[in-house]
Order: structure tokens, then C-alpha cells, then sequence
């Protein structure tokens, strides 16, 4: 299996011929989930029954006593973490079976959250706006943001 970052990936799309061509459809939407969010509508619509397929890439922290975020050298260093985020979360978190600081998602409406950490995907239980969170408990002390790459459905 070939795996690319997010820089990667959407370099070579912008490198494509499809690039190029006016009429060319959007193969993957581009949104910025923010860590202090509980809850970022993307805009992107999914019907029921269609797969979700969701790529992460970048940092954030969960206390904000931390400097700056940025790419640690380690995840979790200094309470720093990457989309799949690191240990077990709360109980009270939003999804508690999930990594705490992992990138999470769910369709508008359906009440039904899915661990998507660096990839994932998940079937539409029902039709609405793709929704994309941290999984946390406390999102006020937040900093950072991730960005998703969603396939078009």
C-alpha cells in the first residue's frame, strides 16, 4: 500500500493534468479542523450509505500552557499529538473508545461518532454534512488545528 502525506498528496493533485482542465471535477475537498472546535461542519455533504474517506495530517495540543504548536520530534511530546492521537481517552470524552486528541467524525444529525485518526472511513448512517472534531473532553484549552483531505463522494 502506498502511503503519502498530505503535503504529498495534494501537491501531486495540483500537479496532475486534471489540474489543468477547467471542467475538471474535484477529487478531494480541503478543511481545516480546528482543536478548540466540538464540531467542524465541512460543507461536504454525504448520502446515506456512501463511504467517508478522511486523510489527516498536523498537530495540536490539549492544554493550552503549551508554546506555539508545531511538528514535535515525537508524538505526544510535550502533550503535542498527531491525528491518530495517543492513549485512552476519558470516559466523558466524545468518543471514549477512541485515541484522546484523535481526529474524529460524524455525519450532522446522526449522533454516531468514528475513530479516523490519520485515515479513515466510515458509512454515512444517514445524509447530512461530514462533521470533524478532536476527541476530547474539554475543548476550551485547545490550541491547533489539523487538516483534512475528504475524497469527493
Amino acid at each position: 500500500m502506498l502511503r503519502l502525506s498530505l503535503a504529498t498528496a495534494v501537491a501531486l493533485l495540483a500537479a496532475s493534468p486534471l489540474s489543468n482542465i477547467a471542467h475538471a471535477t474535484a477529487l478531494f475537498y480541503i478543511a481545516t479542523v480546528s482543536a478548540s472546535s466540538t464540531g467542524t461542519d465541512t460543507g461536504i455533504a454525504f448520502t446515506a450509505g456512501k463511504t467517508v474517506h478522511v486523510f489527516n495530517a498536523g498537530y495540536v495540543t490539549l492544554v493550552s500552557n503549551q508554546p506555539m504548536v508545531r511538528k514535535p520530534t515525537v508524538d505526544f511530546n510535550r502533550g503535542y499529538y498527531s491525528p491518530a492521537g495517543l492513549g485512552q481517552a476519558p470516559g466523558d470524552a466524545t468518543l471514549p473508545s477512541c485515541n484522546l486528541g484523535a481526529v474524529i467524525g460524524t455525519i450532522a444529525g446522526s449522533g454516531v461518532y468514528h475513530c479516523l485518526g490519520v485515515m479513515g472511513s466510515f458509512t454515512a448512517e444517514v445524509s447530512g454534512d461530514l462533521v470533524l472534531l478532536i476527541n476530547d473532553d474539554s475543548y476550551g484549552d485547545n490550541l491547533g488545528s489539523f487538516d483534512a483531505l475528504i475524497q469527493k463522494p
